[in-house]
């Protein structure tokens, strides 16, 4: 007993030292952290309030037999709705065009002077943190009811017809059909109405900049907006069989549920590939900078010292190396194509994403195993990267036993989540996975090998442009 005085004696003393320091300058810190706590009720409150004001609207993209298109008129699409839902972002400092805020009421025309850039980041400021405006969003949804096939958007309502335009000038052929919410098909508290739930949220396995398995990957030869079958496999055909044999009363919602971010992330995806190829970045640390990692260094030293009794040995400079140098080309081949993809992640937009799955029915028919193509569906796009499920939210984690409560609760969870298709939520964390167009669309797109399928709802006639003679009086 002693002894470990003695060991945590040191400990103690820096502690008190520190008290003594801070303690009477309470009149500073105390009121910061009054203030803090006051901001963040303030901030859950306004945007709740603002998210529950947000009018929502859910197209249903309906695909022609007649023409199929590639998931690169997917992808084309979501670099369009980055800039279009581009109105809020999390980072103050991006360079924000003002024709890219229809939604805020203080939208301007002409061009951005500085002080009109000036005037937006204070307006933007203004409407997070008065008004509670939040990153504009949408989801990307696939979903099965009765065996029933749709392919849905749903979007704030004001972004309607640039949403249909940017659909129509990717794929002319589809068809967009406003229908309502499907989750208010089952009902409004269906485990106390003898339903039964199954459901997840699939996060990534390793960090953001580590892509998973896209198209190009399927995709051997694709001609123009008519694909041959043969050497193309589409990741979708296996879902749509899966979905199309659901039971009356059965239900399978897939929501990827996205909001664009800035290129920030990206500056990770570069450190990753700096460090993978070996290459030398140029450290210039200011003289603030240098002093803390001086001071953080000799702290590391000193707890190393009380601990393994010696101190932290040096790191031996690189020698016979420049800055920017890489060793690339020593790497094997299957590192080199890791790299790579990484770079082709890094190159496109990003969005931050939730992926969430779940599997309703009542119990007389509810079938676990139901959603096990789904689960496979999701693993094929296994890569660099790969989905996991979050058993924070999983009604049945692996790894965990779950009590009765427990289950019931993360049930009426993942019930909750689907039905608000939030990125802001008391539920669960504010935070997503970044996955970039080309990604999403890999997962979200339209058949593009013509399937006979009697689950989707296709159109049987093929759109033409009026005759040129055709009199316009």
């Amino acid at each position: 007993m002693e002894e470990i005085i003695k060991f945590f004696h040191p400990f103690v003393n820096v502690l008190v030292l520190l008290w003594k320091i801070i303690s009477p300058l309470w009149w500073i810190w105390g009121p910061l952290i009054v203030l803090s706590a006051i901001i963040n009720n303030w901030l859950s409150y306004v945007r709740r309030k603002y998210w529950q004001s947000i009018n929502w609207t859910i197209l249903e993209i309906r695909p022609s037999s007649q023409a199929m298109r590639s998931p690169k008129a997917i992808e084309q699409i979501l670099h369009s709705l980055w800039n279009i839902f581009g109105s809020v972002s999390r980072s103050e400092e991006r360079d924000i065009s003002i024709d890219q805020l229809p939604s805020l009421p203080h939208k301007k025309q002409g061009v951005n002077s500085f002080f009109n850039k000036q005037l937006l980041k204070w307006n933007t400021i203004k409407e997070k943190f008065l008004h509670g405006a939040i990153q504009d969003y949408f989801s990307l949804e696939i979903i099965s009811v009765s065996g029933e096939i749709h392919f849905l958007i749903r979007f704030p309502q004001i972004y309607q017809k640039i949403v249909e335009s940017q659909i129509y000038s990717q794929a002319p052929q589809v068809e967009l059909i406003e229908v309502e919410d499907y989750t208010k098909l089952i009902p409004p508290s269906p485990i106390q109405k003898g339903w039964d739930v199954w459901g997840t949220k699939f996060i990534l396995s390793k960090d953001d900049p580590y892509p998973i398995r896209t198209y190009p990957d399927f995709i051997d030869a694709v001609s123009g907006s008519a694909p041959e079958p043969e050497g193309i496999i589409d990741p979708l055909t296996y879902l749509i069989e899966a979905l199309g044999k659901l039971q009356a009363d059965e239900h399978i919602w897939l929501q990827i549920i996205a909001r664009p971010v800035d290129d920030n992330w990206k500056e990770d995806g570069r450190k990753l590939v700096n460090k993978i190829i070996g290459r030398i970045e140029k450290k210039e640390l200011s003289l603030i900078v240098a002093e803390i990692k001086g001071w953080v260094e000799a702290s590391k030293n000193v707890i190393n010292v009380l601990f393994h009794g010696e101190a932290i040995p040096a790191e031996e400079p690189e020698k016979d190396r420049k800055v920017g140098q890489s060793l690339i080309s020593h790497l094997p081949p299957g590192e080199k194509e890791g790299v790579k993809a990484i770079e082709n992640k890094i190159s496109k937009k990003g969005f931050e994403t939730k992926i969430n799955l779940i599997y309703l029915s009542p119990k007389k028919i509810f079938n676990k195993s139901t959603v096990a193509p789904i689960i496979v569906f999701i693993k094929q796009f296994s890569s660099s990267n790969s989905f996991v499920s979050d058993n924070d939210i999983t009604t049945l984690p692996a790894n965990k036993l779950l009590s009765q409560s427990e289950l019931l609760r993360r049930k009426e969870k993942i019930i909750k989540l689907c039905r608000g298709r939030s990125f802001w939520s008391d539920e669960e964390s504010d935070e997503g996975s970044i996955l970039n167009s080309e990604e999403i669309a890999s997962i979200f797109h339209l058949p593009f090998i013509p399937i006979e399928s009697p689950a989707i709802p296709q159109i049987k006639y093929k759109k033409v442009p009026p005759p040129p003679e055709l009199p316009i009086e």
